[in-house]
This record gives structure tokens, C-alpha cells and sequence, in this order.
């Protein structure tokens, strides 16, 4: 739909009163997908359109997708989805038209072979990275718990100038894929310094030190920039999350790999993220991948402190990195759009988001003051 036949239609049904969420309008047909809805398997999980059984609140059908008119609220409710034997982690995407401040959240539930359902639990929004100034919106990586067998989406929206929504997609992340790629023997890199860190056929990653679906490319970093990963602050082994982590990020997210250089988890592992070595530009912090290096911090920062050894090791690999590259953590210089930054930064320094976390935030200084 073009921008001036959207902004029509916005206008010619934005002054419909708002209906209560969960009221229905009409039989569903499917959204961006055929009526019985689609999976495609790849390396590591399953890509699902799920069909679309229910529409309530102020949502339209369109040839386009589903509009939802300003200062209205809808939602979009989908049919169960069997589970692949081994998926630990779901994920969200949809293509759409935002105009504003509209907010969109996606809920799950699961339920095990004999089980009820649990209740809906609403997928982490995460940090942009690479390509977010596109169409595409995106929710998760949410763990499933081992015994769920099937799952079942709904997308509520609210917004005060107009949305148009279409091809909802779910990523069913399957972590046990490379588990005993990960169980092997490894040779660690050495970064120097003493800092040690597991390669990418250490954590198990499905396409080993390869990336097939992304070319690297290369430049010397200037600045470091921290993030956390709004993963569960315990819950699945760590290379588990990593798997899942380079799954959303390389289907879900379409990076074609890991977006991060690096990771570490609560126990003060290192583990390598991006393929391609020294150099590698990452996926990490949108406009700012190039000329950075992207240490991310497996789980969530925002209330809680994170571990003793997980900051010793962040403090060893900071380090490293500034030695190997001639950068000074307290140094501030100029960035790639001209503007000059610390160049040991959080993410939230470079763009519009909470990430890393106000506790790891707030340590930055304390990072920046041991060199």
C-alpha cells in the first residue's frame, strides 16, 4: 500500500469509536499466509506463519494485512501450534506500517502432552541492532520450558495514529541443535592478557565457526559497546542461550548471524559470537556496528546486579580488547556519524533504547575508572 492510499484510509475510518479489546468482528481469514498456516523447517528450529482464528477490538482487513486506526486498540489471536520434539525458545516477527507511538506486544502460553494451558506471558521487546529502521518489528527470544508440547500466540496493539499489520511469524528455536558439536573438544581463543574464550564450535553453534547466511566484512574498532541480552537471569545452560541467541538473531532478526562479538555468562565464560575473527563488524547497535566492537552480558540488567565474576570477566575482556586496538576506556572520540562518544559506551548511549540495563549501566563509570 502506498504511503498516500495508507494515510486515506487512515483518515476515512479514524474517527470509528474504540471497540473493547477481545470483542470479535468477523471471521478471521489468515494473515500474510495461507489458511492452514505454514512451517519451514531450517538449521535450529522451525519458521511458523500460524493462522489467524480470531480478530477483535478495532483491527480491519485490508488487502494489505489488518489496520488498526488511530487512537483505537485491537487483537489478533492464532491457532495452537505443535511444538518440534526439542524447541526451547520462541520468537516473534511481523511486517507493518507504524506511524507514532504505537505499541504492540506479543503473548505466548504453552501446555505439556496432558497438561493446561499456563498462563500468557508477553515476549521481551529487545534492542535494536542492524536493519530496525525497516518495516519489521520483532519480540524475544522467550524460553519455553522443556515439557510444552504446544503454543499459542495473540498480538494486541494500541495506537494513537494508525497501524498496518501483516506476515506474523513465529521462530520455534530448537537450542538442542549443536549440543554435541558443543560437547567436543575446543581449542580456546586467546585473546591475551590472559583472557580466554570459548570459539563458536564450543558453544555449539549449528553452523560451527562458518556463516553461511551472512559474508564478513571488516574495520578497527575505535569503541566498546556493552549490552545486556534480556534473557533469563539463570534458567538454560549457557551455551543453550547462546544457541538460542544466534538463532533469533540470524532467522528472527535476519542478520544472518550472531550480532554481538562477544558474550559472557553469569559464571565469567567468554564466548565468541560474531563469525569472522579479529575485526569482524557485528549486528549489534544500529548505525554504530561499524567501527565497534558489541560485548553483550547473557540475561537482564535493568533491576538486577549482575555477578561478581560475570564483571571481572567483563573487566578482563575490556582489557584485551582496548590493548589489542590502542583504545582508551576513558578516552572520548569521535563516532561514525561524527558525533563523539566515550569509547566505552552502553548501547543506550548510541540508540533509543534501556539497554544495557540501568544496574549494568550505572557500573560504566566504574569500568571506565580501572584503566
Amino acid at each position: 500500500m502506498s504511503g498516500m492510499r495508507r494515510r486515506d484510509l487512515l483518515a476515512a475510518i479514524g474517527g470509528a469509536g474504540l471497540l473493547p479489546l477481545l470483542t470479535p468482528i468477523s471471521p478471521a481469514p489468515m494473515l500474510g499466509a495461507a489458511a492452514v498456516g505454514s512451517v519451514v523447517p531450517t538449521v535450529g528450529g522451525q519458521i511458523v506463519r500460524p493462522r489467524l482464528i480470531h480478530v477483535a477490538g478495532g483491527f480491519r482487513p485490508v488487502p494489505a494485512g489488518y489496520l488498526l486506526p488511530a487512537g483505537q486498540a485491537g487483537e489478533l489471536l492464532f491457532a495452537p501450534q505443535a511444538v518440534a520434539n526439542g524447541s526451547t525458545a520462541l520468537g516473534a516477527h511481523w511486517a507493518g506500517d507504524v506511524v507514532g507511538q504505537s505499541r504492540v506486544r506479543v503473548l505466548v502460553r504453552w501446555r505439556g502432552a496432558h497438561g493446561t494451558w499456563s498462563g500468557w506471558t508477553a515476549l521481551p521487546a529487545l534492542p535494536g541492532g542492524e536493519g530496525d529502521a525497516s518495516a519489521a518489528l520483532f519480540r524475544g527470544p522467550l524460553y519455553l520450558p522443556i515439557m510444552a508440547v504446544t503454543v499459542q500466540a495473540r498480538l494486541q496493539a494500541r495506537t494513537p495514529s494508525g497501524l498496518l499489520l501483516s506476515n506474523v511469524v513465529l521462530s520455534l528455536i530448537r537450542s538442542t541443535d549443536g549440543s554435541r558439536r558443543g560437547a567436543g573438544r575446543y581449542h580456546p581463543l586467546d585473546l591475551g592478557r590472559g583472557v580466554s574464550v570459548v570459539p563458536r564450535d564450543g558453544w555449539g553453534c549449528p553452523t560451527g565457526e562458518a556463516s553461511p547466511l551472512w559474508a564478513p566484512f571488516y574495520q578497527t574498532p575505535s569503541h566498546i559497546v556493552i549490552h545486556h541480552t534480556e534473557g533469563p537471569n539463570g534458567g538454560p545452560d549457557a551455551p543453550a542461550q547462546m544457541r538460542s541467541i544466534w538463532y533469533f538473531h540470524t532467522y528472527t532478526r535476519g542478520w544472518g548471524d550472531i550480532g554481538y562479538n562477544y558474550l559472557i555468562d553469569r559464571a565469567g565464560v567468554i564466548y565468541e559470537g560474531r563469525a569472522g575473527g579479529a575485526d569482524v563488524v557485528g549486528a549489534h547497535a544500529e548505525h554504530h556496528n561499524v567501527g565497534t566492537v558489541g560485548i553483550a552480558l547473557l540475561g537482564s540488567y535493568g533491576t538486577a546486579d549482575p555477578p561478581r565474576a560475570m564483571l571481572l570477566a567483563l573487566a578482563s575482556l575490556i582489557a584485551a580488547v582496548a590493548a589489542r586496538y590502542g583504545i582508551d576506556p576513558q578516552g572520548t572520540l569521535g563516532g561514525v556519524d561524527g558525533r563523539r562518544y566515550s569509547a566505552l559506551v552502553g548501547h543506550r548511549d548510541v540508540y533509543n533504547t534501556m539497554c544495557p540495563g540501568d544496574r549494568l549501566y550505572s557500573l560504566l563509570p566504574l569500568l571506565r575508572s580501572a584503566f
